[in-house]
């Protein structure tokens, strides 16, 4: 066994090419959709180029509940059937959405009428935004089930696409694939004290610290993969996690994606491999930037999860048309996920650990993400099968997602009022998968709950493939 630092199968993608990148990998059909909305389409494809830069208002409830069709972006008619507009008191003035939420009725969906349609550029072509961090304000009354002090009560969910996948959506664009195997979660709670006054709500990639069928794994950028978080977004969805007995009324309002200045960039931002299961050590040459204009220093969270494949876990899902299939799928693997298989390096080789990163203003810091492998990562090949289908599957996909952050980067005005939920990677606790080492808490200050959910940090996505 050695060290792997060649590139054996590699990809490797540079954050500096995430710009305006148009991919041609869509259906015919698709295409045809995004050239006619060009031109027969509403408001949300009258934003210019320019426009894109620095935000992307999704609602401000001016005109009424934006309803979804095929070229507006809206909530579903049975969610604007709850809601009334209002008039926001002086000065502010504008009109909000007041919906009324019921133990029947607690899920408010935002997207097109089809699932072949992103909500950032407004068509069914997929094209990178520099757009950071979804926004949005919230009120609830005195007395509200979302106001805890210990358990979530809202969660705000994405739904992603990547182009090209023809499961989601289906035939007729209403299918019950939803997205590419990438739907994000960020749970969270309104603190005593946030009763009656409205409060502007800012969720980074960070916020986004569970993903669907990755267990014990801080998600964030890793949520989407390969490609950016919030250009790939197809669907939001607000669920009420309360118990609600009554109905209870939830104000929205301003409900857009922004741009933020990020407090660091990985360069690269993904990269995949295929290495031999023997591999001792797979290493990445990383660089992390300090893009601002003042010195910062930087804590980093690490987490990987190792299962089968996300191609894998769509082709379940698409083929099914249930999620049932890719949670039957990485069972039959034991897919599961943890701390300490992954670790920076500086360039002399010498483990990071728990010691901040000092860079420069305009500065960078060189060194390596090391990968520590062992053959008992690579599953044995199992049949799975659901509903009458069946997929020869195997535990050979190790992903790993690197956060770095500044922790002296002030938190967003409002957001002392919420605590998004933390992950279960660095629980300390569960058993961990097939050569991952016995699992600890990292200490104060580097745990998942310590990462800004507001903050645009670094973010490093890597894809292990085990032969």
């Amino acid at each position: 066994m050695g060290v792997c630092q060649g590139m054996h199968s590699a990809h490797i993608r540079p954050a500096s090419s995430r710009r305006w990148v148009v991919e041609f990998g869509c259906l015919a059909a698709w295409c045809v959709l995004g050239f006619c909305s060009v031109f027969f389409g509403g408001e949300t494809l009258s934003f210019s180029k320019a426009a894109f830069e620095n935000a992307r208002v999704l609602a401000d409830f001016e005109q009424g509940v934006p309803v979804s069709s095929f070229v507006q972006p809206g909530f579903r008619p049975r969610d604007a059937k709850i809601a009334m507009i209002l008039e926001r008191e002086s000065p502010v003035g504008g009109k909000f959405a007041r919906f009324l939420i019921g133990s029947d009725h607690r899920d408010l969906f935002f997207q097109y009428a089809v699932r072949w349609r992103y909500l950032v550029n407004g068509t069914a072509l997929y094209r990178e935004l520099p757009l950071n961090c979804l926004t949005f304000t919230l009120r609830v009354r005195n007395g509200s089930p979302l106001i805890d002090v210990g358990k979530n009560t809202l969660g705000v969910w994405t739904y992603h696409w990547a182009p090209g996948d023809r499961w989601v959506g289906g035939k007729n664009g209403r299918s019950g694939t939803t997205d590419s195997m990438m739907h994000g979660y960020a749970n969270m709670r309104l603190l005593p004290g946030a009763e009656g006054r409205w409060v502007r709500v800012e969720l980074s990639p960070s916020a986004f610290r569970h993903q669907r069928e990755y267990y014990h794994f801080y998600a964030a950028r890793a949520v989407s993969g390969e490609l950016d978080f919030f250009s790939s977004l197809r669907q939001l969805q607000f669920r009420v996690l309360a118990n609600v007995g009554n109905i209870t009324p939830l104000d929205i309002d301003n409900m857009a994606v922004v741009r933020k200045e990020a407090t660091a960039i990985f360069e690269p931002d993904y990269v995949a491999r295929e290495v031999p299961s023997s591999e001792a050590e797979v290493r990445v040459p990383i660089v992390l930037i300090n893009p601002t204009n003042r010195a910062r220093r930087y804590r980093v969270f690490i987490s990987s999860f190792l299962g089968t494949s996300r191609s894998e876990l769509n082709r379940a899902f698409g083929e099914a048309d249930s999620v049932g299939a890719p949670t039957a799928v990485q069972k039959a693997v034991g897919g599961d996920g943890g701390l300490g298989v992954a670790y920076l390096a500086d360039a002399k080789g010498e483990p990071a650990g728990y010691r901040e990163i000092g860079v420069a203003a305009g500065g960078k810091w060189k060194g390596f993400l090391v990968h520590r492998l062992r053959p008992e990562m690579l599953g044995p090949s199992v049949t799975v099968r659901y509903r009458g289908r069946k997929w020869a599957v195997r535990r050979d996909t190790l992903t790993t997602s690197v956060i770095a952050w500044d922790p002296d980067e002030p938190s967003a005005p409002g957001m002392e009022w919420i605590r998004v939920a933390p992950s279960n990677a660095d629980d300390g606790q569960h058993r961990p998968p097939p050569g991952f080492p016995p699992q600890e808490r990292p200490p104060e200050g580097w745990r998942s709950e310590d990462v800004p959910p507001d903050q645009v940090a670094a973010y490093l996505v890597t894809e292990i493939t085990l032969r």
